[in-house]
């Protein structure tokens, strides 16, 4: 007998997530720009990280540091959001 979660048990609003984050003081310019980053990839965009640097003006290197400090910030409140949501 396998263990395996329905859909429904796993779902996590991501929106919510994102706008909790903001609201607890997650720049909301880097949220922006990892929204963006993750799109483009999702869509399979040739060299989709350099397209959206350079849609808001800023380097690679830049875009992956600003990605990082957002989803660090992420991970760090994740139990605080899961408790607030609980």
């Amino acid at each position: 007998m396998s263990a395996t979660v329905s859909e429904e048990e796993d779902d996590l609003d991501v929106v919510d997530l994102l706008q909790w984050a903001v609201r607890s003081g997650v720049d909301a310019e880097d949220v922006a720009l990892l929204i963006a980053t993750e799109c483009s990839r999702d869509r399979h965009h040739r060299r989709a990280d350099q397209k959206v640097a350079t849609a808001h003006g800023i380097t690679t290197r830049t875009l992956y540091r600003r990605r990082n400090r957002t989803l660090t910030a992420l991970r760090g409140m994740a139990p605080q959001y899961l408790a607030a949501v609980a």
